[in-house]
């Protein structure tokens, strides 16, 4: 009852609730234009999120919310993984659905889940899973590619908010759940304006590594005043690799290898001749923490169980400073008379 008596009450906020729906109008010069969904789940419902993203006349990124649904769990009790991947179908359905009746000239579809277990579902080639796991999958793949998932943390996931659920005075001013994370908004920008020659904000984390935007192949490199130095231009101006990409785990776990399963310090000064990943250190022992041949080079001998202390240690008889002795050994002064 009283559960009851909160939610009834939490009520009366949704009259404070403003939902924009227009999408604008894409002109010819509007480009870049996305529908990323966002999805999660609980042990009491699953959901996903949508969010229109593109580039409007003036180079400005904008992003708004376009839909989201939520499924309660079902009453037979499902592992997590499962909701997860239940929460990905769902995703996969309503981005298909957004884009057929809204009408959008999209030019990519964007996945994001704070699942690990399911982008390992979905990246998976050899293992055959058993006919609902297999069954999903199958629906996933049929209108996405592995390519289009990605990681995201919890915390900006703002289909947690459907899966948990939250109180209606809460949703009334919650920013990430009307506008989606803000790395949609920032990296992007902080991109274009690299492109176009422009000064990112004081507050990027990429302000100290100097980066430019190579346009021949398309990419960020580290700048610096290091033009004239007698090395290779990889070594010079690195390509700035995110911490958390599949592809820097796949280029440090090769470094790794071509170093016969090196140290901490030899992979980083390896990766820096040619690549200055963020957070490197973390990388790498991220690298090495999940080798297999080094958690078995780290595995140290049991060591044995002592034996048992002997009798006369055990059994005492008497008490304490009932034999008291005096070293004697050291320096003794000895004065001798006349």
């Amino acid at each position: 009852m009283d559960q009851w008596k909160v939610w009834l009450s939490e009520t009366q906020n949704l009259q404070e609730l403003q939902l924009p729906r227009h999408h604008p109008e894409f002109t010819s010069k509007s480009s870049d234009v996305q529908i990323h969904t966002f999805c999660d789940a609980s042990e009491s419902a699953f959901g996903a999120v949508s969010y229109l993203r593109y580039q409007d006349d003036n180079g400005k990124i904008q992003c708004s919310f376009l839909a989201s649904k939520t499924r309660v769990a079902p009453l037979k009790s499902l592992s997590i993984p499962r909701l997860e991947l239940q929460g990905a179908v769902l995703a996969s359905r309503l981005s298909q659905t957004l884009e057929k009746e809204l009408k959008l000239n999209v030019t990519h579809q964007v996945y994001w889940t704070d699942s690990e277990v399911v982008l390992k579902y979905l990246r998976n080639e050899t293992k055959r899973f058993k006919p609902f796991v297999a069954n999903c999958i199958a629906e996933i793949m049929d209108v996405t590619s592995k390519e289009d998932w990605h990681h995201v943390y919890s915390e900006n996931n703002p289909a947690d908010r459907c899966s948990r659920g939250m109180k209606a005075s809460a949703l009334v001013s919650d920013q990430l759940w009307y506008k989606g994370p803000t790395f949609l908004h920032t990296v992007i920008q902080k991109i274009a304006c690299l492109k176009a020659n422009q000064p990112t904000d004081k507050g990027s984390k990429l302000l100290a590594l100097t980066p430019f935007y190579d346009h021949s192949i398309e990419y960020l490199r580290v700048g610096g005043r290091i033009s004239h130095a007698s090395v290779p231009d990889d070594a010079k101006f690195q390509l700035i690799l995110p911490a958390e990409h599949a592809i820097t785990g796949l280029i440090a776990t090769e470094v790794h290898c071509r170093l016969h399963h090196g140290g901490q310090e030899h992979m980083i000064a390896e990766l820096r001749q040619k690549y200055s990943p963020l957070r490197a250190r973390c990388v790498v022992k991220r690298t090495i923490r999940k080798c297999l041949i080094c958690q078995r080079q780290r595995i140290l001998p049991k060591v044995p169980i002592m034996a048992d202390l002997p009798q006369c240690r055990l059994n005492v008889s008497h008490g304490p400073f009932a034999c008291c002795g005096v070293d004697y050994w050291g320096p003794m002064l000895v004065k001798e008379r006349r």
